[in-house]
């Protein structure tokens, strides 16, 4: 399931994408035969098409891409095929939380915009950033906790065995160390605010220190200002030349409205900047601005961060 809705997070960029290419020009044959062709390639690419349509709709957009297709022979109905359960359910249908998921396997969760502060069995301190999900498992053998979602603080009390946090496969263990981690856009984080963090394949992380790890093996390291590791817990989110998904993410675990990146080469530009999450719009719209970018509230529900 979870698998699934990662799959429908690409379709849904690449459906929008098209969408806001044939609005902007629905005359260009070349637009229009790459949506024909991406809407052939399966039942899932049209039901997603069909969603976004009727998202665009919801939010009064004039929707020249369909009649854009229907032309070359691309009938509404067989834009649509496929969607009718979905599009039936409407908007809300349309924007489930993938989080919702991973809140049922946590031992403890918390919702958007909210902050939460734990005290686990051993006696850790935790703070969980908003969206987020922890499963927990402490035992005479184990000291582990697993971030399912979103972003958390931790400050481990002494003990015999090392604490261990993991979140997408990725393990940081310390012995006492105050750090955090945080999974956004296929990237875990590590940052230390005190003491020492082993990572994977060796790497020691100290005061100040981060490490990010992309799910496609990539692997990123530098070091920050101590007052800003898990900045999130004083209402502020800092990018030091991140990728706008990444920032992205975060601030959308401030809104109840799904945050759609149309243009995945957009996505993955690195921007530097503080922004106050409290305002999720307006962090989003500032954090687009610098690569000519807007970010358009297209739904309550949906927003979406295109190049025009």
């Amino acid at each position: 399931m979870a698998e699934r809705l990662r799959e429908d997070d690409g379709l849904w960029s690449e459906a929008l994408d098209l969408l806001l290419r044939l609005q902007a020009d629905p005359d260009n044959p070349v637009a229009r035969e790459t949506a024909e062709r991406w809407l052939a390639r399966s039942a899932d690419h049209r039901r997603v098409w069909g969603e976004a349509i009727r998202l665009h709709e919801l939010g009064g957009k004039a929707l020249t891409a369909r009649s854009a297709l229907q032309p070359r022979a691309l009938s509404r109905r067989r834009v649509l095929a496929g969607g009718g359960a979905a599009l039936a359910a409407g908007a809300a249908g349309a924007v489930v939380l993938p989080g919702a998921i991973a809140r049922a396997r946590a031992d403890v969760a918390t919702g958007v915009a909210e902050r939460r502060q734990v005290t686990l069995p051993d006696g850790c301190q935790a703070e969980l950033g908003p969206d987020t999900a922890l499963r927990y498992d402490f035992s005479e053998t184990s000291r582990s906790v697993e971030l399912l979602r979103g972003m958390a603080y931790f400050e481990p009390a002494a003990g015999a065995r090392a604490f261990v946090a993991a979140a997408a496969g990725v393990k940081a263990s310390t012995a006492n160390a105050a750090f955090e981690i945080r999974e956004e856009a296929g990237v875990v984080t590590v940052a230390v605010e005190r003491g020492l963090v082993e990572m994977p394949t060796a790497l020691r992380l100290g005061p100040g220190d981060w490490c990010a790890l992309g799910d496609d093996g990539r692997v990123e390291r530098g070091s920050t200002p101590i007052d800003r590791v898990a900045a999130w817990r004083q209402g502020l989110i800092f990018a030091d030349s991140d990728t706008l998904a990444s920032v992205a993410a975060r601030v959308a675990r401030w809104s109840a409205a799904r945050v759609i990146i149309a243009d995945t080469t957009l996505g993955a530009e690195r921007i530097s900047g503080v922004f106050d999450p409290a305002s999720p719009l307006d962090a989003l719209a500032a954090a687009i601005a610098p690569l000519g970018g807007s970010a358009r509230a297209v739904t309550p529900w949906l927003v979406v961060l295109s190049r025009f």
